[in-house]
């Protein structure tokens, strides 16, 4: 039986098995203890930037640094990128700080106080991200409901490669004003986040669940099956590589249509953990693995 075999037993026992009063207390107990290790990982993350200090902020290079076109990669790893970015552009890489552990709050934190925020145009396949929302909306120039076009009901995510190909067309007509500097196009993708389109169906199951349980059921099921970790790490890593291949050829499109230099940078808008102090996916919570993300200034695809 495969690694991915003996999960699907697993979570086939879980569904099949009647919610008892225990499981009933450990999910109470749960988002008690979430509580109280959101206030300790504050802490935490406090002392571990006055501990580093070469860190910057992603606030900052947003608003002092030259860039055309900001791609947003929902949910991705600093540690993850640097591994699999090389293998597909040249350019300069850094680990900066983001305003937020989840969307919402880094969205709001980090528009709503940039100096950019009258030119942004902002493309989005988040849900979360959505032009009636008026604390979201106030913020940038522009907000295009990219997720209401693109949903995939049976993935439940909005694939890359449909956001790129409806940003090609953003760039055309508004070739103009980008070149004159007076847009800036950001285009904000969900790949890697979960449900990451490569990994097994089965998940999709716990993935419809909602969190916490999603997140607490996942986790349960590595203490029994040390494999699921593994699982969902390289079936977050193909998901990255899967985004990171239609940016390329996103982007040897925009240096077609621009003979004039563009400034193209990829970054996020915080990370996910894989199993570290016990969680998964990415809490609301301040931990280094969810705050430090990547910024990469794109020279040349490979």
């Amino acid at each position: 039986m495969t690694s991915i075999e003996r999960t699907k037993e697993l979570v086939t026992l879980t569904f099949t098995k009647p919610i008892s009063l225990d499981e009933y207390i450990a999910r109470v107990i749960y988002l008690k203890k979430s509580i109280l290790f959101k206030i300790i990982s504050k802490r935490f993350m406090k002392r571990f930037m006055s501990s580093t200090t070469k860190l910057v902020y992603q606030q900052s290079l947003i608003d002092k640094e030259k860039w055309d076109i900001l791609i947003i990669l929902d949910a991705c790893r600093y540690d993850v990128f640097k591994e699999s970015v090389f293998k597909f552009f040249n350019g300069d890489l850094l680990p900066v700080v983001s305003n937020g552990s989840i969307t919402l709050d880094w969205f709001i934190s980090t528009w709503c106080n940039s100096k950019h925020k009258s030119r942004v145009y902002y493309i989005s396949a988040n849900p979360f991200i959505r032009k009636e929302d008026p604390n979201i909306s106030k913020c940038v120039h522009k907000v295009v409901d990219t997720w209401k076009m693109f949903w995939n009901k049976e993935k439940m995510t909005v694939s890359t490669k449909s956001i790129l190909n409806f940003s090609k067309i953003m760039l055309r007509l508004y070739s103009k004003d980008l070149e004159a500097g007076r847009l800036k196009l950001v285009i904000h993708l969900l790949q890697p986040h979960a449900p990451y389109i490569y990994w097994p169906h089965v998940f999709d199951e716990l993935w419809r669940l909602g969190a916490p349980y999603n997140i607490t059921t996942v986790y349960s099921l590595h203490r029994k099956n040390k494999h699921v970790l593994d699982i969902l790490r390289t079936s977050y890593i193909a998901s990255l590589n899967y985004s990171l291949k239609y940016i390329a050829e996103f982007i040897h499109e925009v240096y077609r249509l621009y003979p004039k230099k563009i400034t193209i940078v990829i970054t996020s808008d915080h990370g996910e953990l894989f199993g570290e102090y016990g969680l998964l996916f990415h809490p609301n919570i301040e931990l280094p693995e969810l705050r430090i993300v990547p910024w990469f200034v794109v020279h040349a695809t490979r």
